[in-house]
C-alpha cells in the first residue's frame, strides 16, 4: 500500500471527511465492520426507557439508531429517555442527522458537533455512555475520561467496545498515527485514575464475531 494511501486513510479514520477516503472509511469500516460493535455496545448498556444515553464518536449513527429503540415505545408511559450523540466530523454529523431525521424530529435524539474534551452537557446528565473504537483518537485521554465522568450520573455505566487484535494490527501499519494511545490497558488505568470504579474487560461473542467490551461504573457520593 502506498504511503499516500496510508496517509489519507489514517487522516479519515480519525476524522472522516467528504472525499473518497471518507467514503471508504464510512462504507467499509463504520457501516460494515463496526456495526456489530455498535449494536453490541448498545445491548451491553442495558438501556431502560427513561435513561439519557450518550454516544461519543457516533459515526454515521448506527449506534444511536439502535439505542433509540430502547427509549421509543408508545406502549409505555415512562418512555421519556433520550439519546444524545457527539462527534467532531461534519460529515458524520450530516450522515447521522439524515439517518435519524424522524427520531430527531420526534425529540428522541439530539446530535451535536463537538469534542469529548469539552462536552456541552451539565454534570450528572447520563445514565449510560458508550463508544466504539475511538478513545485512541482523543487529544488528551485523561481529560476526555474526566469529562465523561463529569456528565455521568451516580450509578451510571460506560461501555467501550473494541477489537484488541485489530487495533494492534492497524497501529503497526501506521493507520493510527493521528491517535494518542491504542493501549487498552492504559485506557482502563486512566478510567480508574479519574474516578471510575469496577473497570473491567471481557470477551464478547455476537453474530459470529469475537471482540472486547470494557465496562466502567460511576460511584459518585
Amino acid at each position: 500500500m502506498t504511503n499516500i494511501f496510508r496517509e489519507y486513510l489514517a487522516q479519515n479514520l480519525r476524522k472522516p471527511g467528504s472525499g473518497f477516503f471518507g467514503w471508504y472509511v464510512t462504507k467499509n469500516i463504520f457501516l460494515r465492520r463496526n456495526v456489530v460493535l455498535e449494536k453490541s455496545a448498545v445491548k451491553l448498556c442495558q438501556i431502560e426507557s427513561h435513561y439519557n444515553v450518550l454516544e461519543v464518536g457516533f459515526g454515521p449513527g448506527v449506534g444511536l439508531e439502535a439505542a433509540c429503540k430502547y427509549v421509543t415505545d408508545t406502549r409505555r408511559c415512562d418512555c421519556n429517555g433520550k439519546i444524545y450523540g457527539i462527534d467532531f466530523s461534519d460529515k458524520m454529523v450530516s450522515l447521522a442527522k439524515s439517518r435519524l431525521a424522524k427520531q430527531i424530529h420526534d425529540g428522541k435524539v439530539c446530535i451535536r458537533k463537538g469534542n469529548v474534551l469539552n462536552l456541552p452537557f451539565n454534570n450528572d446528565t447520563f445514565h449510560r455512555v458508550f463508544h466504539c473504537n475511538c478513545y485512541y483518537f482523543w487529544p488528551d485521554l485523561q481529560a476526555g475520561c474526566r469529562e465523561l465522568y463529569r456528565v455521568m450520573r451516580p450509578r451510571a455505566r460506560m461501555v467501550t467496545t473494541i477489537r484488541v487484535d485489530s487495533i494492534k494490527e492497524i497501529t503497526q501499519k501506521k493507520y493510527l498515527k493521528y491517535g494518542q494511545t491504542s493501549d487498552h490497558v492504559e485506557y482502563m488505568k486512566t478510567l480508574e485514575k479519574v474516578g471510575f470504579k469496577n473497570v473491567s474487560m471481557r470477551n464478547v461473542e455476537d453474530q459470529g464475531q469475537t471482540f472486547q467490551a470494557i465496562f466502567a461504573d460511576v460511584d459518585k457520593t
